[in-house]
């Protein structure tokens, strides 16, 4: 069991360790490059943190509201840590305290957590005094000189050796370290996967921290919210090297696996992983997911059978073979062959409480003929959605022991395929969602920043994770404020992210990686921030038309909250008024299709807007709440008005026509073609047009790009700041007649 204090670090691993300890180290001056190597032979194993600091100086001159403070503050040890590194000063002398210094924290006895400072120091330089009230005193332990320093903050005890001063503020500790460092006890460099691990991190490194890991399924419990179960038995060592650029921070190193026979982390090592294609899949709205690289179903489940024999876990053991051995026809293989794809990914969806399942197929008919298999014949098959067959398949089916792993209890209640990609998901719901995003593109491959965070990461990977930094910063800073309510202490992660609030509002996305290799288990982590990354059109809501649609969207004004609502009418003759926030205020059943253009106007002069349309020889004129207007006068005032004519045109294949408020044309040419439609919108200053294959993009008319786009329109779209507050947004249509909303977040020229 890991110790509380010891927990609370771990929690922070990939991301409080490396946000809250690292930032400040980052922020230091770079190391020389050829620095003397640091003997970790005199720190005791224990429950522990090794951290190593290149630039120990740099560290404590800044080390007054500092984010290292919150780490150890954590772990009660910021006084100490402040002593200690002034005490190394003083001892060595401020050149030799400014070479790299280990740092150690550890449990000793039930209570009590000690600090040990490991300096390459070159020998003692002691200096004479250290305060009037302080007394210096020299021992001997097992033939090693120990001096003691009883300053006015505590008492401090240190050695050398060789090249190396050991200092602690508890003498039990440092008693430990010259045992273990003078016998054949335990240490360190005698930890076969520690020893293993740590050299192996990459040279230029800014700091690097050894860290117990002695349950790491819990930890990527903790850190994915779901349970996994994947990776086995591991080493209690993880040593990671902390690195950062303008836009990311990044986390790489090595753990090894005890046992590589029985672990599942040699399983999938076993296994031949493919390119991560799966995640050009992945809703845009995913919150997180975990993704499996497995490319051979039926050696992944028999070898997953022999792993819950090999760990004792027979109740669970029985019930995977039992099912295993209930396989329609008696031939297991025929089932498993559709799913030799890609891998399996776990998607959890914002608004989402459970996650659903993608799983990358070869064979899309194999794979809908396998779903059949599975069908849960008592349920009643729901409606075909966008000509896609969903299947009831209920929670006893082959896959639940697979799913579950890391969704719900509830297992997969429904399953459809979608192109090359089988959805299962507890919800009908959902499914629908992320069936409707595989169909029109908009997934996290869509996204750049997503795109170019994933592109670092190396493709050979056992499992991937991934959590919405802005989402999950958002949860920390919730729980932190609902906790200090309650009166009750944060931990490091928390504070950290109140203090930096500002900054975690631009951290996008937390990427964990792991992959094996002859038993050997290797993890990256990558925190991609966002502080000057391009603005990301994001779809906010998406409504399905009763029938496809029979005009385009418009943008009609709202004079109650001075915004813009969506009018659009589908080929039933069903004309409808959707609010910008995806909610439906009316629909009305016209009996015909529209043939005239929408004209927008206000026939009462009073800022409140009505709509006047012809449907073959019958002309309409309909305000906002849907009533009919019956005036005459008003009905004869709108047949004499005329739709306006359009600000831009298409002019050639890569060519927009826009015209001056003179009355003057101008031509802007787009970096994209060929060109299918334009929209302008003036209050923001922008030319957004559609191409050929759907994808819409935005220009400014001097030529300057919009960042944030594509987004896909396989139909028709309308553009407009439908919020009035310097946002362009984005109502695209899809062939099917279903409308989804896009916006940037914020003004671009802000």
């Amino acid at each position: 069991m890991i110790d509380k204090w010891f927990f609370r670090l771990l929690k922070g691993a990939s991301i409080g360790l490396c946000a809250a300890m690292t930032a400040s180290v980052f922020s230091c001056a770079n190391p020389a490059a050829s620095s003397p190597e640091i003997s970790l032979e005199a720190i005791p194993v224990g429950s522990m943190a090794v951290i190593r600091v290149d630039d120990p100086s740099a560290l404590g001159q800044v080390l007054e509201g500092n984010p290292c403070r919150e780490v150890f503050d954590s772990l009660d040890l910021t006084r100490r840590l402040d002593d200690g590194l002034h005490l190394l000063a003083r001892i060595c002398g401020r050149e030799k305290a400014d070479r790299p210094v280990t740092i150690a924290a550890s449990k000793v006895g039930a209570r009590d957590i000690s600090l040990l400072l490991v300096c390459d120091a070159g020998g003692r330089t002691l200096t004479t005094a250290f305060g009037a009230d302080t007394l210096t005193q020299v021992q001997s332990y097992e033939k090693t000189e120990i001096t003691t320093l009883k300053t006015p903050s505590g008492e401090y005890c240190y050695y050398t050796r060789g090249d190396a001063l050991i200092l602690s503020d508890n003498r039990l500790y440092l008693e430990q370290s010259i045992l273990q460092g003078t016998s054949d006890g335990v240490c360190l460099s005698d930890d076969r996967s520690f020893a293993r691990s740590y050299p192996v991190l990459l040279g230029g490194k800014k700091a690097s921290a050894a860290l117990r890991l002695p349950e790491i399924s819990r930890y990527a419990k903790s850190f994915l919210g779901v349970e996994t179960h994947l990776l086995g038995e591991l080493s209690p060592w993880a040593a990671v090297e902390l690195r950062t650029d303008s836009t990311s921070l990044r986390a790489e190193g090595i753990f090894c696996t005890d046992d590589s026979t029985a672990s599942l982390a040699s399983v999938l090592a076993g296994q031949k992983v493919k390119d991560l294609t799966l995640d050009n899949r992945f809703p845009s709205d995913t919150y997180r997911y975990l993704y499996l690289g497995i490319a051979d179903w039926e050696k992944y489940f028999t070898d997953y059978i022999l792993y819950l024999k090999a760990s004792s876990q027979f109740h669970l053991y029985n019930q995977a073979a039992r099912t295993y051995g209930q396989l329609p026809e008696g031939e297991p293989w025929r089932f498993f062959l559709p799913w030799a794809g890609t891998g399996l990914a776990v998607v959890q969806t914002v608004g989402e409480s459970v996650p659903s399942v993608l799983i990358a197929t070869t064979d899309a008919q194999a794979a809908a003929q396998a779903l059949e298999t599975i069908a849960d014949s008592a349920a009643v098959r729901p409606e075909k959605y966008r000509n896609t067959a969903i299947v009831p398949i209920g929670c006893k089916n082959i896959l639940y022991d697979l799913v579950t792993h890391a969704a719900p209890r509830q297992g997969a209640t429904f399953a459809a395929v979608a192109g090359d990609v089988v959805v299962f998901s507890p919800s009908e719901a959902a499914l629908k969602k992320i069936l409707d995003d595989i169909r029109l593109g908009t997934t996290l491959q869509t996204i750049e920043g997503y795109v170019k965070q994933k592109s670092q990461l190396a493709t050979s990977t056992q499992l991937l994770a991934l959590v919405r930094g802005d989402l999950w910063s958002e949860q920390v800073a919730g729980t932190a404020q609902e906790k200090r309510r309650q009166g009750k202490a944060l931990d490091a992660v928390e504070k950290y992210v109140r203090a930096q609030g500002k900054r975690f509002e631009n951290l996008r996305y937390n990427f964990l990686q792991v992959s094996a290799t002859g038993g050997t288990a290797f993890l990256n982590i990558r925190m991609a921030w966002d502080d000057a990354a391009a603005r990301q059109a994001v779809k906010e809501w998406s409504f399905a038309l009763d029938a496809p649609a029979a005009t385009a969207p418009l943008a009609f004004p709202n004079h109650r909250n001075g915004r813009y609502d969506v009018l659009i009418q589908d080929t039933e003759g069903t004309l409808y008024l959707i609010s910008d926030k995806g909610s439906l205020f009316w629909k009305k059943k016209l009996g015909a299709a529209i043939t005239s253009p929408i004209v927008v106007c206000d026939l009462y002069d009073n800022h409140k807007y009505q709509m006047a349309f012809w449907t073959g020889k019958k002309f309409h004129v309909i305000d906002r709440l849907g009533n009919y207007v019956t005036a005459s006068d008003k009905v004869a005032r709108a047949k004499k008005l005329q739709a306006p004519t359009p600000q831009a045109t298409v002019v050639s294949t890569n060519e927009i026509g826009y015209q001056l408020r003179s009355g003057s044309m101008r031509k802007v040419k787009t970096p994209q073609s060929p060109l299918s439609s334009v929209v302008y919108v003036p209050s923001v200053d922008a030319l957004v047009y559609r191409l050929a294959d759907g994808k819409v993009y935005a220009i400014h008319p001097d030529g300057k790009t919009v960042q944030g786009f594509p987004v896909m329109a396989e139909k028709d779209f309308t553009a407009q700041d439908f919020g009035r507050d310097h946002r362009l947004g984005i109502a695209a249509l899809s062939p099917e007649g279903v409308i989804t909303f896009y916006r940037l977040p914020q003004d671009e020229n802000k």
